[in-house]
């Protein structure tokens, strides 16, 4: 067992400390609490669990996991009220600002600082898209250039449309979830941009293309961001 201890001093036991609330973290949690560990944590930053799925209102999540076809939030409410049932102790608004030696953690919240000691720690902070700079794409980040995950979050989280008609950089699976994300606004993309030669995701979803009046351009080389506005 190991210690957590807020500034007041008031010491709590804790087996394992899970940083990251998603689709990851809940289901390490939910199988540790299944496999007899006594007491588990999530930390997470964000003011609900459930991770990405929240931000993505369209099909299909959830089949193999509930046999049923759901959406991303459905999806993500379903994983936390698993954890929940299971006894996992989910801190939202919780944010990991340092991993120290032998399982210590800063953690910052709306009331203040204090630190976690645990006996394991397991990062499940995901994943995020690689920016432009890491992609070797020359030009400015200019606004309307956005990553699927901002989308989505601008979409379902906020109700905003930040373009009409743009093209998507990508053609793997999550490239059809912007999409999925940018119909759900009334938005409509007119093509899909591929560096490789050829559809990365499924060939089954080439017809999807075609439905949705979208062309594939495949074996595009050296992209460029021309222009600031």
């Amino acid at each position: 067992m190991s210690e957590i201890k807020s500034k007041s001093g008031k010491a709590e036991t804790c087996d394992v400390a899970i940083v990251g609330g998603g689709t990851a973290g809940l289901a390490l949690a939910t199988e540790l609490k299944r496999q007899g560990i006594s007491k588990v944590t999530i930390l997470e930053r964000e003011t609900e669990a459930g991770g990405i799925p929240r931000h993505c209102g369209h099909y299909p999540f959830g089949v193999r996991e509930y046999k049923r076809l759901l959406k991303g939030p459905a999806y993500a409410k379903r994983n936390v009220e698993a954890a929940l049932r299971h006894g996992v102790d989910i801190r939202t608004g919780t944010t990991v600002t340092k991993l120290h030696p032998s399982g210590r953690l800063d953690i910052a919240t709306d009331k203040g600082t204090s630190q976690i000691k645990a006996g394991r720690v397991v990062l499940c902070t995901g994943v995020r898209e690689s920016s432009r700079s890491q992609r070797f794409i020359s030009g400015d980040r200019v606004g309307g250039i956005l990553s699927t995950a901002a989308l989505q979050s601008l979409v379902y989280l906020k109700g905003i449309k930040p373009f009409a008609r743009p093209v998507i950089l990508g053609s793997e699976l999550v490239s059809f979830s912007a999409i999925n994300t940018c119909r759900h606004m009334g938005i409509r993309p007119i093509a899909m941009l591929e560096e490789r030669d050829g559809l990365v995701a499924q060939s089954i979803l080439r017809p999807y293309l075609t439905i949705s009046g979208m062309a594939l351009h495949s074996g595009i080389r050296d992209p460029q961001i021309l222009g600031s506005e």
